[in-house]
């Protein structure tokens, strides 16, 4: 037993690859946020630009409308990265395409940078519209890259990494985002750059490190390379056991090759999990968490808080989510799926009506109390967002076979990425059209139907693997064509 122990210990080359990745590749996250704290001061920057730029006064609803493509540009550069993660991973290897990554991140954060010098806020749209191919390639290598580098049993350690790296990068781009820090008039340009340095060391180091083993193995039939890199990760003694655990899951992969996108439209019995997959999704963006991510600082603001207290409260948020972050592939493993992700999403609304009262008694009766529940609402929101963070994409790899797993994945990223630019774009202009409190109301309606959805036709998913009882998936399919029949 101590023997097996010895084998199986990681290197310290492994240890500094990871870190590489996370701290270049998983922070660039960091992107989403950033935007939140440094709103006012950009906007003012953006109306006196165009002001002087085209002699002309802009309106409130145009200045947000500009606002919201800026912050927007994001996940439409995301939903494009996602779906290159296939095409280039297989084609030039996963540490490659990291690579190929942190240069376009260099290229975006340069731009980014170069906005404010060069007074042409469309610099901010092109960068983050790059950053955001960035954050889309990173949600898809970097867990891609980290597992497959990762022997077995600790593949589940190395996947909470990256997701507990991502909530980190959120609460650190709030706080680099304060007035006092890099979020004034005169230093915000270096606080959207900021990813590039980080960046830049993944490229300086990551060619250093080994590229997948799987990756060697199932796409270059490179047996020797694949036995030299589980060397470099595991030591000599480990190889053997290693090399045989890939060989079996590359006939397993064999067996089961990837369905097709189009698959999940033809095949009626995947109709039902490719609508539990977009529903899922649809519930995360419409609890309001892009808004959140993105205008919170704004959204306190509104609520008649101090400017001060409010930039203050959105780090507050920014932290919950991380240390809650940390707990969740804890409670991931020990709690059923569905009870979990529904509890999670009910406890989202309910904080999101409290938040829309509290904003509105501060709105319309200008109670000093109020305030309190406004900060409280919305950091309780991001800690049970963030004890859950991998819940909906552990869901949705759930719902489908091994074979269709990949479709339905992407399925999941035009979702997310593309709700997300939606709501990016549109919710400070609907803002501005009916007011603060009432512009929550979408977000009530919608998550209010999804939750009534899911709790009827969400199965249990976390034990749909075992080949003791039918697949929970093909039962509600079943069920749902008998109830339509």
């Amino acid at each position: 037993m101590v023997k097996e122990e010895k084998t199986s210990s990681l290197s310290l080359r492994y240890y500094l690859t990871v870190f590489t990745v996370v701290l270049g590749g998983s922070s660039q996250f960091y992107s989403f946020c950033i935007v939140n704290q440094v709103q006012r001061v950009i906007m003012e920057w953006i109306e006196t630009t165009y002001e002087a730029r085209l002699d002309v006064e802009l309106n409130e609803v145009t200045l947000h409308t500009i606002w919201s493509v800026i912050v927007g540009s994001l996940s439409i550069g995301a939903l494009i990265g996602a779906f290159l993660v296939k095409t280039l991973s297989e084609k030039y290897g996963r540490k490659n395409t990291l690579l190929i990554n942190g240069v376009l991140n260099v290229i975006g954060a340069a731009i980014v940078f170069l906005a404010k010098p060069f007074s042409l806020p469309e610099l901010l749209v092109l960068g983050r519209f790059i950053l955001g191919m960035n954050i889309g390639l990173t949600s898809g290598v970097i867990p891609l890259y980290l597992t497959e580098l990762t022997p077995a049993r600790h593949r589940a350690a190395a996947g909470g990494l990256h997701l507990i790296a991502v909530a980190f990068s959120n609460a650190f781009a709030l706080f680099i985002g304060l007035p006092e820090i890099l979020g004034s008039v005169e230093y915000w340009p270096f606080a959207f750059g900021l990813p590039g340095v980080l960046a830049l060391s993944l490229c300086i180091i990551l060619p250093f490190c080994p590229e997948s083993p799987k990756f060697l193995l199932n796409n270059r039939g490179d047996t020797d390379g694949t036995r030299n890199v589980l060397m470099k990760i595991v030591g000599e003694a480990g190889v053997d056991a290693e090399f045989q655990v890939l060989l079996e899951e590359t006939c397993d992969e064999e067996e089961n090759h990837n369905g097709h996108l189009t698959d999940l439209c033809k095949s009626p019995d995947l109709h039902f999990p490719t609508l539990m997959a977009v529903l899922v999704m649809v519930a995360v963006q419409f609890s309001g968490l892009s808004a959140v991510m993105g205008y919170s600082t704004s959204m306190f603001i509104n609520a008649k808080l101090d400017s001060s207290l409010a930039r203050y409260a959105t780090l507050g948020v920014g932290i919950m989510y991380f240390l809650s972050s940390c707990l969740a592939p804890f409670m991931v493993e020990r709690l059923k799926r569905r009870s979990f992700y529904l509890f999670q999403r009910i406890a989202s609304l309910a904080c999101l009506i409290c938040f829309t009262f509290f904003t509105g008694v501060q709105q319309y009766e200008h109670k000093e109390w109020a305030s309190y529940g406004t900060i409280t609402s919305l950091i309780i929101f991001m800690f049970l967002y963030g004890v859950g963070s991998p819940l909906p994409w552990i869901i949705n790899l759930e719902l489908f076979s091994q074979k269709y797993k990949s479709a339905g994945m992407s399925v999941s990223v035009f979702t997310v990425y593309g709700l997300a630019f939606l709501i990016m774009l549109f919710y400070l202009p609907f803002q501005q059209l009916v007011g603060v409190t009432f512009s929550y109301l979408p977000f009530i309606t919608i998550s209010t139907i999804c939750c009534i959805l899911l709790y009827k036709y969400l199965p249990e998913t976390g034990d749909s693997e075992t080949k003791e009882k039918p697949h929970p998936i093909r039962v509600s399919t079943r069920s749902l064509h008998y109830r339509m029949a």
